[in-house]
Protein backbone atom coordinates (compact mmCIF):
# COMPACT_ATOMS: atom_id res chain seq x y z
CA UNK A 1 0.00 0.00 0.00
CA UNK A 2 2.34 2.55 0.70
CA UNK A 3 4.66 1.96 -2.53
CA UNK A 4 0.80 2.76 -4.27
CA UNK A 5 0.56 5.96 -1.68
CA UNK A 6 4.04 7.34 -2.84
CA UNK A 7 3.18 6.88 -6.53
CA UNK A 8 -0.11 8.89 -6.17
CA UNK A 9 1.35 12.02 -4.47
CA UNK A 10 4.45 12.03 -7.36
CA UNK A 11 1.87 12.30 -10.39
CA UNK A 12 -1.78 12.96 -11.56
CA UNK A 13 -3.62 10.24 -13.23
CA UNK A 14 -7.22 10.29 -14.78
CA UNK A 15 -9.68 8.02 -14.32
CA UNK A 16 -10.77 6.70 -18.13
CA UNK A 17 -14.38 6.53 -17.33
CA UNK A 18 -15.00 9.31 -14.96
CA UNK A 19 -12.02 11.46 -16.56
CA UNK A 20 -11.65 12.42 -12.46
CA UNK A 21 -8.29 12.40 -10.55
CA UNK A 22 -7.23 9.11 -9.04
CA UNK A 23 -6.73 9.36 -5.44
CA UNK A 24 -5.44 7.43 -2.61
CA UNK A 25 -9.33 7.18 -1.95
CA UNK A 26 -10.34 6.20 -5.38
CA UNK A 27 -7.20 3.94 -6.61
CA UNK A 28 -8.55 0.59 -7.58
CA UNK A 29 -7.14 -3.00 -9.13
CA UNK A 30 -8.16 -1.92 -12.47
CA UNK A 31 -6.05 1.42 -12.48
CA UNK A 32 -3.18 -0.72 -10.57
CA UNK A 33 -3.38 -3.21 -13.14
CA UNK A 34 -2.74 -0.58 -15.92
CA UNK A 35 -0.45 2.03 -14.35
CA UNK A 36 1.68 -1.05 -13.20
CA UNK A 37 1.04 -4.62 -13.48
CA UNK A 38 0.59 -4.58 -17.29
CA UNK A 39 3.63 -2.49 -18.05
CA UNK A 40 5.85 -4.23 -15.64
CA UNK A 41 4.82 -7.63 -16.67
CA UNK A 42 4.68 -7.20 -20.62
CA UNK A 43 8.36 -7.70 -21.28
CA UNK A 44 8.41 -11.20 -19.61
CA UNK A 45 5.00 -12.16 -20.75
CA UNK A 46 4.12 -13.45 -16.96
CA UNK A 47 2.07 -12.46 -14.24
CA UNK A 48 3.02 -10.01 -11.20
CA UNK A 49 3.67 -12.58 -9.45
CA UNK A 50 6.10 -14.94 -11.06
CA UNK A 51 7.94 -11.30 -11.29
CA UNK A 52 8.09 -10.52 -8.05
CA UNK A 53 7.95 -13.92 -6.10
CA UNK A 54 10.85 -15.52 -4.96
CA UNK A 55 9.52 -19.36 -5.54
CA UNK A 56 6.24 -20.69 -6.41
CA UNK A 57 3.42 -20.40 -3.78
CA UNK A 58 0.87 -22.61 -3.84
CA UNK A 59 -2.51 -21.32 -2.35
CA UNK A 60 -4.02 -21.61 0.78
CA UNK A 61 -7.23 -19.72 -0.45
CA UNK A 62 -9.18 -17.91 -3.05
CA UNK A 63 -10.64 -14.72 -2.42
CA UNK A 64 -13.08 -13.20 -4.66
CA UNK A 65 -13.54 -9.55 -4.70
CA UNK A 66 -14.42 -6.57 -7.25
CA UNK A 67 -11.47 -4.89 -8.67
CA UNK A 68 -13.20 -1.69 -8.69
CA UNK A 69 -13.71 -1.50 -4.94
CA UNK A 70 -11.16 1.25 -3.58
CA UNK A 71 -7.67 -0.52 -3.51
CA UNK A 72 -7.08 0.28 0.74
CA UNK A 73 -10.61 -0.96 1.21
CA UNK A 74 -9.64 -4.44 -0.83
CA UNK A 75 -5.87 -3.93 1.84
CA UNK A 76 -7.77 -3.49 4.54
CA UNK A 77 -10.34 -6.61 3.90
CA UNK A 78 -7.26 -8.69 3.44
CA UNK A 79 -5.34 -7.94 6.47
CA UNK A 80 -8.51 -8.68 8.01
CA UNK A 81 -8.91 -12.22 6.42
CA UNK A 82 -5.24 -12.57 7.64
CA UNK A 83 -5.93 -11.94 11.29
CA UNK A 84 -9.20 -13.92 11.93
CA UNK A 85 -7.11 -17.15 10.22
CA UNK A 86 -4.20 -16.12 12.00
CA UNK A 87 -2.58 -16.32 9.05
CA UNK A 88 -0.26 -12.74 10.15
Amino acid sequence: GAFIEKVLQGFQHEDARSRKIVTRDSVNLYHINRLFVKPLTKKYECSFMELTADAAQDPLWFVSHWWGTPFFDTLRMMRLHSVRRNLA
